[in-house]
């Protein structure tokens, strides 16, 4: 659940080298360059802004870098798909 007014963004992977791990994953494109990455359902949840991973650094540089920790649900799609 978001709490506050600001913008969530979500870092995903792309599609063209890496498979859904987490079942129910949507393609969805990047706010930033528009490449395909794909979107668990728990980050599509709490995502306003969706980023690829090549345009992260960048996005992170730009509003400061600050990270938030992941949240229970995709703590446990971690845990039941990438361990």
């Amino acid at each position: 659940m978001k709490t506050n007014d600001e913008e969530v963004a979500v870092i995903c992977l792309p599609t063209d080298n890496h498979a859904p791990n987490v079942p129910g994953s949507t393609r969805e494109y990047c706010s930033i360059c528009a490449a395909e990455v794909w979107c668990s359902p728990a980050s599509k949840l709490l995502a306003d802004v969706i980023i690829c991973m090549d345009c992260a650094p960048g996005a992170m540089e730009a509003t400061g870098g600050e990270l938030s920790r992941p949240t229970p649900e995709q703590l446990r799609e971690v845990m039941e798909n990438w361990l």
